[in-house]
């Protein structure tokens, strides 16, 4: 998750869509997953 925002941060989207991804996939049930799943609707707008 943390990765994902600092992807993010610098301006390296794919990367950040990638491993907020991950975080999804792997801990589905997760505050990091929901707050992951927040990420990557803010990436897509």
């Amino acid at each position: 998750y943390y990765l994902g925002l600092s992807y993010d941060k610098i301006g390296e989207k794919e990367k950040a869509r990638e491993y907020f991804s991950r975080v999804i996939e792997s801990a589905s049930q997760s505050e990091f997953a929901r707050e992951a799943e927040k990420e990557l609707k803010k990436l897509s707008k």
